[in-house]
């Protein structure tokens, strides 16, 4: 079960706080066993972050331990009352280990701009099962500020819902773009190179 409240920032709390170089997350199971419910944030709850924002979660250091979570994966910041901004780059990286319900965005949730490039990158080097990925964000669209948006899931991928360049419940115009979309390993649902739309 996805637990959908907030627990881990790359960058501040507050629309008042900035980060002046890069915003890195890194999550592993070097160590020992990891349980984590709630999301993950490269960038801000409301600030902005200067440089780039990074998300790592690798579960491949010991057979012996491993990585539980619980929640939704996002490259940019969350937008609350403001808009939350990164500067630079927004990469998540996820290698290793199985998440059914996990969901990936390189972009932001609530309103937020990466004014890099958006990369997602999913099983490069250990076998990683996810729920859904998605390019850009979640309510909150990629903008023309973004340069582009890459979504690479390698062969050592399994996606057990979509995959899409775009975002989710956001709307595409002509200055998204989306330029990039690498599926080599298994999606067991259909591949697309645009948004994901709902309507209530």
């Amino acid at each position: 079960e996805t637990v959908d409240s907030d627990r881990i920032f790359g960058g501040g709390k507050g629309r008042s706080t900035s980060i002046k170089g890069n915003a890195s997350i890194y999550i592993n199971d070097r160590k020992n066993n990891l349980t984590i419910y709630g999301n993950t944030f490269g960038g801000s709850e409301a600030g902005g972050v200067a440089g780039n924002s990074i998300v790592t979660m690798e579960d491949r250091y010991v057979s012996a331990n491993s990585i539980t979570y619980s929640g939704i994966i996002f490259g940019g910041g969350k937008g609350v009352g403001a808009t939350a901004t990164n500067g630079a780059n927004s990469t998540v990286i996820v290698d290793g280990g199985t998440y059914q319900g996990l969901t990936i965005f390189g972009g932001c949730d609530i309103s937020g701009t990466i004014e890099g490039n958006i990369l997602v990158k999913v099983g490069e080097k250990n076998t990683t099962k996810v729920g859904s990925v998605y390019g850009a964000g979640r309510n909150s669209r990629v903008t023309n500020v973004t340069e582009s948006v890459y979504v690479h899931c390698y062969n050592n991928a399994m996606v057990y819902e979509n995959v899409f360049n775009g975002g989710f419940d956001v709307e595409k115009n002509d200055n998204d773009n989306l330029k990039a979309l690498s599926v080599v390993g298994d999606a067991l649902n259909p591949i697309f190179n645009k948004n994901n739309l709902t309507y209530s």
